[in-house]
């Protein structure tokens, strides 16, 4: 049997109905006998090319899937640089601020009048660090990298099962 435009719309509404279709389905669509339907299904294997279909189907979805983490994760760390580069001239400028009130305070052109301004200065600096450290761990993050090691760090439950060992062992 050759496969027709019509066997293969036949089978494209088939495939169609998911889960649930029937040859029955296709039968009362196409106004045809059940019998034809199945003969159809069996001599174009239907069944093999549901299951074809499917895989592509999954395999191109997978695949956009895929693309579209790419491009936000590359969106992300273009942010994230961007900001990390804006923190970086955020701190030049309070670095030369801090060394140029330094100056100015050393040859008494200017008084210190409070500490407190001295001190504001310095925790916009601190502040600016810590969020460098944060931009950085979630950049490492979405390389798929550890933002930080775990290696010999003993928990409390392995301190209680180390002395529970030992106090069964003395016993």
């Amino acid at each position: 049997m050759v496969e027709t435009k019509r066997h293969g719309d036949a089978f494209d509404y088939y495939y169609s109905l998911g889960e649930g279709r029937s040859c029955q389905q296709v039968a009362i669509k196409l106004s045809v006998s059940r019998t034809s339907v199945q003969k159809w299904k069996k001599a174009f294997n239907w069944d093999e090319r549901v299951i074809q279909r499917d895989l592509e189907i999954n395999k191109r979805v997978e695949e956009k899937t895929n693309n579209a983490i790419a491009n936000t994760k590359a969106d992300y760390r273009a942010l994230i640089k961007e900001r990390l580069a804006e923190d970086v001239a955020l701190d030049g400028y309070s670095v030369a601020l801090i060394g140029k009130a330094k100056e100015l305070i050393e040859s008494g052109e200017m008084k210190l009048v409070s500490v407190r301004d001295f001190v504001e200065v310095a925790k916009v600096h601190q502040g600016s660090t810590a969020k460098k450290i944060d931009l950085m761990k979630a950049d490492l993050l979405l390389m798929g990298e550890a933002d930080s090691r775990v290696e010999g760090n003993v928990t409390l439950i392995d301190v209680l099962r180390a002395g529970r060992k030992e106090k069964e062992g003395a016993e």
